[in-house]
């Protein structure tokens, strides 16, 4: 993982929002090539779509769930699609992109396509799931559903593949936070502070290079401090 932050941190720095979104690209289509795979598999061996839904419990299949539901009622889907419109109008690693755009409408055409891409999510992501219940029943802990699905049931040429999307996206998640972070930091800040670096253009993108390794350092900082007090507690323990 942490070659991975590093390899992140370096295109990150070196290319700027044009690196993020070129890798982000090539990314995304590891990301979904990998997770239909997956899902595709899962189904089938649990006997195929009709043989995994008729073994799920009882209202399972649907997401529109009653009142008393412990777990998602149907008024909380009102604060779902809030919570969704809020993220995708103004979170910085989607707004950042459509406004580096080349025009509005390529802006706008961007953020259709970018809601299209997540509409398979809801089953790619949930599908597999539902397999494991019939292939791994006796599977107590739930972050293991996907992992053991994967080296179970793919060959190694096909399990290379999504293990290189889920990396992808680990990646991906990575990038784009290191360079909102810079560009909130050095364009909502430094550049209010310091306005006379505005028409030195090259120190305000030094400065914002700057940052993102400020922010990567951090991160890895706040990982091994993590991991080495959870590792503390277990020997205690």
């Amino acid at each position: 993982m942490v070659a991975l932050a590093v390899v992140a941190g370096l295109y990150t720095v070196t290319g700027g929002l044009a690196a993020v979104m070129v890798t982000d690209a090539i990314q995304a289509v590891l990301l979904l090539g990998g997770s239909i795979i997956m899902t595709v598999a899962a189904v089938n061996r649990a006997g195929g779509w009709h043989v995994m839904v008729a073994a799920q419990p009882q209202g399972y299949m649907s997401l529109i769930r009653p009142v008393s539901d412990p777990i998602m009622p149907w008024p909380g889907l009102l604060g779902v699609f809030i919570l969704g419109l809020f993220f995708f109008a103004t979170n910085q690693f989607i707004a950042q992109r459509m406004l580096s755009a080349g025009s509005v409408r390529e802006g706008q055409w961007g953020a259709l396509f970018a809601g299209a891409l997540k509409l398979p999510s809801l089953f790619i992501m949930v599908v597999p799931g539902l397999a494991a219940r019939l292939l791994y029943p006796d599977l107590t802990r739930p972050d293991l559903v996907y992992p053991t699905l994967m080296f179970e049931l793919l060959p190694p040429g096909l399990l290379g593949l999504v293990l290189a999307g889920f990396l992808a996206a680990l990646m991906s998640a990575l990038d784009s936070t290191l360079n909102a972070a810079a560009t909130l930091v050095t364009m909502d800040w430094v550049q209010r502070m310091w306005p006379d670096l505005s028409s030195a253009r090259l120190k305000l993108v030094f400065f914002g290079r700057l940052l993102v390794l400020r922010t990567l350092t951090t991160e890895l900082g706040f990982s091994f401090e993590t991991r080495t007090r959870k590792h503390n507690e277990r020997n205690r323990a």
